[in-house]
C-alpha cells in the first residue's frame, strides 16, 4: 500500500512540475544573470518579470487558459526575445542594444556662461500592472559651467494621459514619493553624486562592484580614460511598517554618460517599484522615468515658448514629436498598448 502511494504522489509531483517552466536569463557577453526583464505574451500583455537571480517562471495552464502560443522579453537594454511556448529553453541569453547617440561635437565660445541640453524623456504609473499615468515630452536644460550655480529649465513640447479612476488610488499609495515626472538632469553621474555612500569591488580594469556597507548593490564601468560611463544601483527593503501599512520597496538607477567636453548625461532610467499591505488590501505601484540627451550646444537664448513645469492634467504640443522619438527610443510594448486605454488630456498650446 505505501508503494502506491509513494507512486501516486511521484506522478503528482511530476505532473505538478511539469505545469511550470523555469528559465534564467544571462547577459550574452559578461554572463551575469539579468533582473528585471518583462515578460510579455504574444499579444503584449504583461506576464511575469525576472527577479534578481535572472529567474522567470511561466505557468504552462495559465498560458494555454489564455490561449497564448510565444512569448517575448521586455528590458530597455537590451534586444527583445521572441520565443514559442512549445521551445522553452532552460536558459537564455540575451544581446545588449546598441548605443544609437552618436557623438556630439561642439565648439565653446569662451564667453558662453552654459551649454544647452535637450532632452526627450517619459514617464509612467502602474497600478498592479495596469497603466494609470503617462507623460512625456521635450525640455532644453541650460547647465551653467559654474556647477555651484542651478540649472534653467524650459518645457518646450508634452503630451500627458490619464485614467479618469486613478487620481483616489494614487493619493492613498504614493507617500514617500513616487517618482512620477521627476526629470531633472543631473550635473554629476550617480556614483559622484553619492560617492561617500559606496566602495568599489575590481572586477575588471574598467568594471567594479557597486558596495554599500560590503553589500553588492549594483555595478560602474569607467572608459579607458579612467571616466565613469555606466552606473547601475539597486536598492530594496522589504516589510517597512509605516502609518499602519507594511512596505516593499524597490529603486532601480541607471545611467549611461558621454565623456566629451563638456561631459554630460547620455540616457537614464529611473524605477521605483512599492508594493503596500493593509489589514484589507495589498496593491503595487511601480514608476518609471526615463530620459534620452538628444543634443547639444552653447546658447543664452531661451525657447519662444515653453513652461516651466509639467501640468499633469494638461497637454502641451504643436507637433506629433512622440512618434518621431517613439521611433528613436521604442517603448515597452506593454505600455505601447495601454497608452489606448487611458485619455490624452487637453492640449493648452495655443
Amino acid at each position: 500500500m505505501k508503494k502506491y502511494l509513494l507512486l501516486i504522489v511521484l506522478i503528482s509531483s511530476s505532473f505538478c512540475f511539469a505545469q511550470v517552466k523555469k528559465i534564467i536569463l544571462f547577459d550574452a557577453i559578461d554572463n551575469e544573470k539579468i533582473n528585471d526583464v518583462k515578460i510579455l505574451s504574444d499579444k503584449g500583455i504583461y506576464l511575469t518579470s525576472s527577479n534578481s537571480q535572472g529567474l522567470i517562471v511561466l505557468d504552462f495552464k495559465h498560458l494555454e487558459e489564455n490561449k497564448i502560443q510565444s512569448i517575448e522579453t521586455s528590458h530597455f537594454l537590451y534586444e527583445i526575445e521572441k520565443l514559442e511556448i512549445d521551445k522553452l529553453p532552460d536558459t537564455l541569453k540575451m544581446v545588449k542594444k546598441i548605443n544609437q547617440l552618436e557623438e556630439v561635437i561642439i565648439s565653446r565660445n569662451k564667453n558662453a556662461k552654459y551649454y544647452k541640453v535637450k532632452v526627450y524623456f517619459r514617464s509612467w504609473r502602474l497600478l498592479d500592472n495596469k497603466l494609470k499615468n503617462f507623460a512625456e515630452g521635450t525640455k532644453e536644460v541650460f547647465m551653467p559651467y559654474d556647477k555651484s550655480k542651478s540649472n534653467k529649465e524650459y518645457y518646450t513640447e508634452y503630451v500627458t494621459y490619464k485614467d479618469s479612476s486613478s487620481h483616489k488610488n494614487f493619493v492613498d499609495i504614493s507617500f514617500g514619493g513616487d517618482g512620477y515626472l521627476f526629470t531633472k538632469i543631473p550635473a554629476e553621474d550617480y556614483f559622484t553624486r553619492y560617492k561617500h555612500l559606496y566602495k568599489l569591488n575590481k572586477n575588471s580594469e574598467t568594471d567594479f562592484d557597486l558596495l554599500e556597507d560590503s553589500v553588492n548593490v549594483g555595478y560602474v564601468r569607467f572608459d579607458i580614460n579612467n571616466l565613469l560611463s555606466e552606473v547601475n544601483k539597486n536598492d530594496v527593503a522589504e516589510n517597512i511598517k509605516f502609518l499602519g501599512k507594511s512596505l516593499s520597496y524597490k529603486n532601480y538607477a541607471f545611467e549611461r554618460w558621454k565623456n566629451d567636453t563638456p561631459r554630460h548625461l547620455s540616457m537614464s532610467r529611473n524605477v521605483i517599484f512599492k508594493e503596500i499591505s493593509t489589514k484589507n488590501k495589498s496593491y503595487s505601484i511601480e514608476t518609471v522615468t526615463e530620459l534620452f540627451v538628444e543634443d547639444i550646444e552653447y546658447s543664452e537664448q531661451k525657447p519662444e515658448k515653453y513652461k516651466n513645469l509639467v501640468n499633469p492634467d494638461k497637454s502641451f504640443f504643436s507637433s506629433a514629436f512622440f512618434k518621431t522619438f517613439r521611433t528613436e527610443h521604442p517603448l515597452q510594448k506593454d505600455i505601447e498598448n495601454q497608452i489606448q486605454n487611458i485619455q490624452k488630456n487637453e492640449n493648452t498650446y495655443n
